[in-house]
């Protein structure tokens, strides 16, 4: 799903945080996922993000852009969310 990018050039994510009232994620914490192998055309990722606080939490997968010429690596716009 990729459509020709090299598996290299994108990092996939997991984000993570606390609700506030208008279901909006706060106190936002990342962990990066790695490539565990294929599915067919599919690739498939794993991560883990080790639980920091108890309470409602929100979790949300997240593709984007990765390059070193890169100068803020949101500069481009195309993330993914899941």
């Amino acid at each position: 799903w990729l459509n020709g990018t090299p598996e290299s050039d994108v990092a996939v994510e997991i984000v993570a945080g606390h609700l506030n009232g208008d279901g909006e994620l706060v106190d936002i914490h990342v962990a990066p996922m790695a490539e565990d192998g294929r599915d067919g055309d599919a690739l498939r990722y794993k991560g883990q993000l080790q639980p920091y606080e108890s309470g409602q939490l929100g979790v949300g997968i997240r593709v984007r852009p990765s390059n070193p010429n890169l100068i803020h690596p949101y500069e481009t716009g195309l993330n993914k969310w899941a």
